[in-house]
């Protein structure tokens, strides 16, 4: 999982590198492009021998992850276009949050207390990272709410995969969701031409970025998912914000605002409180029975 975590973090620079010039959402479609192609031959493999029942599945399930994925992965590359990349990596973990509350309205799962606490310090921190904007000194600025749109749109991806995933092939369906993806943001204007008119390095850019993001760092929480309690695995996610603001602020040379700080800290402990109570609530029933 700690390995899953890098990758994602190192995934933020060349992705930062290809969407520099306003290009955040060509370089969403560049990196799904490219992860849609390093998976397909494994996918299509795999996609010819499954069943008929399994392939309608994986059909099912990919074309409704794909609109997911679109919607993610454009907000995301608004995002990161608007502010710093490491506030929109540290705000864009509220999907836990959207998680929680989406699955109780949409799959009935059980919310806690503890959770509403952690929303209520989530919007503490929007609010603080924000504050100039509340106190009339500066325009608000659309990145917070791209940042927690795209957390929106992974929270999707996060419960369809628990709702449609039965039956279907993992492998297919993430190459699927990719082209899916693809070419619906080729639709939205301007997107396609922004990754047309990138240099050959920024394209390499786009296609690190889908090695890192989209390919290692799936493989390896696909992999530690089936290691670690879904507790563990999502407190051990939240590691992203802390390792990613200093890296990227470090190498691009432009630090967040301390008002993004104090943003990015309050929408990190909304998150870790919810996920820290289950974990150690889950360590107290398994020690309880022992």
């Amino acid at each position: 999982m700690l390995a899953a975590v890098v990758c994602t973090a190192l995934f933020l620079l060349p992705f930062k590198f290809a969407a520099e010039g306003g290009r955040g959402a060509g370089a969403s479609l560049g990196s799904l492009f490219f992860a849609g192609l390093f998976f397909a031959p494994w996918a299509v493999r795999r996609f010819v021998k499954s069943d008929t029942d399994k392939r309608r599945a994986t059909l099912s399930f990919a074309w409704k992850l794909g609109l997911a994925a679109a919607l993610a992965n454009l907000a995301q590359g608004h995002a990161f276009d608007t502010i710093h990349i490491g506030v929109a990596a540290s705000f864009i973990q509220l999907n836990a949050l959207f998680v929680a509350v989406l699955g109780a309205v949409w799959l009935k799962e059980s919310l806690r207390a503890v959770t509403g606490f952690g929303i209520l310090l989530a919007l503490l921190g929007i609010v603080l990272a924000q504050w100039p904007a509340v106190l009339g000194h500066f325009d608000w600025s659309l990145g917070i709410f791209w940042a927690v749109l795209a957390a929106f749109g992974f929270s999707l991806m996060d419960l369809l995969s628990r709702r449609d995933s039965t039956g279907a092939d993992s492998v297919g369906a993430n190459a699927l969701r990719a082209w899916v993806a693809v070419a619906v943001l080729a639709l939205v204007p301007g997107v396609l031409s922004q990754f047309l008119e990138m240099s050959l390095l920024r394209v390499a850019g786009c296609a690190s970025a889908a090695l890192l993001g989209p390919g290692l760092a799936r493989v390896l929480l696909i992999s530690a998912s089936r290691e670690l309690p879904a507790a563990e695995s999502a407190l051990l996610q939240q590691l992203l914000p802390p390792l990613a603001l200093p890296l990227t602020s470090f190498v691009f040379g432009s630090w967040p605002t301390k008002w993004e700080w104090w943003g990015s800290a309050f929408v990190g402990a909304g998150v870790i409180l919810p996920l820290l109570y289950t974990f150690l609530s889950g360590r107290e029933r398994t020690v309880a029975k022992r």
